[in-house]
């Protein structure tokens, strides 16, 4: 397909995506897309931050400018002073795993069309993404289990920002690096997903002196600067020269390495 080519949200010309395509395969609108926004996090080291928060906006506010419809995004955060209804008017709701399942069925998606999930979050080794309201996971294969009951062949991009998040790719670490693609893999031919670290590795600037994660800042700056000729091909690489370059001095076994899975 042409996913990696294609530009990131918009094409020449409207029209709906055939069930089974990557985004960018055919022709479509920012107005197709449906969104979920999620800050899994509030904490660190028992410390209240708004990194995961600051970052899940930095996206709300880009899918806005580029034309994507305030009402097929929904929201999710852990931080409680900010559930309730945003500054642009939409609604937030808390972020329990339960509450991805209800937002993916309240976007009333038709098939064939778009979807993006952003996550951002601590992650566990081996245990998924970290959502600290109710102390839980969201494991590669509860994703996965809620994509193929509700968007089986939807086209989606999916970016997961949390330490070891490249097990939503590779699979779980069991003393040697490996991929897992089967059956029951997110990993899919209709999805692109982006994730900030390996499955073995933890990722940086979930702390109180920093913004936002590094991956997300990486991320930001990328679609902030992307083109009609940009690609998620093209953004993958960029992102992870930047967090390359944020990550200098390190130690090559400290070091996030971000992954990519995309259609061939």
């Amino acid at each position: 397909c042409g996913c990696l080519s294609a530009p990131i949200l918009s094409a020449a010309a409207p029209g709906s995506l055939e069930p089974g395509e990557a985004p960018g395969a055919q022709a479509y609108l920012p107005e197709d897309w449906k969104v979920l926004l999620v800050a899994g996090s509030y904490t660190d080291e028992d410390q209240e931050i708004l990194n995961w928060d600051r970052a899940m906006e930095g996206m709300q506010d880009w899918l806005l400018v580029q034309g994507v419809l305030p009402q097929n995004i929904r929201i999710l955060t852990s931080t409680p002073t900010r559930i309730g209804r945003d500054q642009r008017g939409t609604e937030v709701q808390p972020a329990e795993v339960r509450f991805i399942e209800e937002s993916l069925v309240s976007l009333d998606i038709n098939e064939g069309e778009p979807v993006m999930i952003y996550i951002s979050s601590h992650g566990g080794k081996n245990l998924g993404i970290w959502f600290e309201r109710r102390r839980e996971y969201l494991s590669s294969n509860n994703l996965h289990r809620y994509l193929e009951t509700y968007l089986p062949q939807n086209p989606a991009v999916i970016l997961l920002s949390a330490c070891y998040s490249g097990q939503f790719i590779q699979g779980e670490v069991s003393g040697e690096d490996h991929y897992t693609r089967d059956a029951d893999s997110l990993v899919q031919d209709h999805r692109i997903i982006l994730t900030a670290a390996r499955n073995d590795r933890s990722s940086f600037g979930c702390g109180a002196g920093s913004k936002m994660p590094v991956w997300d800042a990486g991320l930001m700056e990328a679609l902030a600067e992307a083109g009609p000729e940009s690609s998620w091909r093209k953004l993958a690489q960029r992102v992870k020269d930047y967090v390359k370059s944020q990550e200098q001095g390190y130690e090559e076994d400290s070091r996030s390495y971000p992954q990519a899975s995309v259609p061939q």
